[in-house]
């Protein structure tokens, strides 16, 4: 009696849906999603398809980094670039990545500087992002951002590590993001003598999502936000030690 044999095509991978594929290279580093490309012809173009990209400056010669970074964004085919997350560290032309970004009509940005700057300006291009809805800075630096800022569409903002140096800064900073739902942020490293304050005046209309990692003065510090958020629904508060 013979046995029925089932035949396998070895080459299932590249017989995928190419929304499938898409989504499968998301979760690649863009380094090794775009070596996939020698894999199969088809699949030359697919990386450009991503809706998330990722760059770490630790993958790429330093000179080069700001360069192939945007070659890749100039490659971009895709109709929104849903995400970009810029790992970098000294002199980056960050203005002409977000620029280049921008284009591609950027939802979210997360920047994370891995270097031991002592002020870091922004570019003025990050503050003209029409399509930006989410902001993730992990900044080990004080930022000193420019006095004039309006982002319409920024619904959601996370603010990590040392950021400003006074309160004026604070105010100017925050602001700017008239319809923002989402704020995380660590009080504990805004001020030099971690000197936990709310500037007085913000009103937070459209906030209804509120985190917070404070030290043991938050208590203060959740009374105020409370007082000038009228539409928050969702408070976490994360208690955190300073040595």
């Amino acid at each position: 009696m013979k046995k029925n044999r089932v035949v396998v095509n070895e080459d299932m991978i590249s017989e995928l849906p190419e929304a499938l594929i898409i989504q499968i290279l998301s979760l690649l580093p863009i380094k090794s999603a775009m070596a996939t490309s020698v894999l199969f012809k088809q699949w030359q173009i697919l990386w450009k398809m991503m809706p998330v990209l990722k760059f770490n400056y630790c993958d790429h010669i330093a000179k080069t980094f700001t360069e192939n970074v945007c070659k890749s964004l100039l490659s971009h085919k895709a109709p929104i670039l849903e995400s970009l997350h810029l790992n970098f560290s000294g002199a980056t032309d960050i203005g002409t990545l977000i620029v280049t970004a921008d284009a591609r009509h950027l939802r979210e940005l997360v920047l994370k500087d891995d270097s031991k700057l002592t002020h870091f300006g922004f570019p003025s291009s990050l503050y003209n992002c029409e399509t930006l809805e989410t902001l993730i800075l992990k900044l080990n630096v004080y930022v000193l951002p420019p006095s004039q800022v309006c982002l319409k569409s920024l619904k959601t903002l996370h603010l990590h590590s040392g950021f400003f140096n006074n309160e004026a800064t604070v105010v100017n900073f925050l602001s700017c993001f008239p319809n923002l739902e989402n704020l995380l942020f660590d009080p504990t490293v805004i001020f030099k003598g971690f000197e936990i304050k709310i500037p007085t005046g913000i009103i937070f209309n459209q906030l209804v999502h509120l985190e917070l990692y404070a030290s043991k003065a938050w208590g203060n510090l959740v009374t105020v936000m409370l007082n000038n958020s009228p539409r928050l629904r969702l408070l976490k508060l994360i208690k955190v030690s300073i040595s």
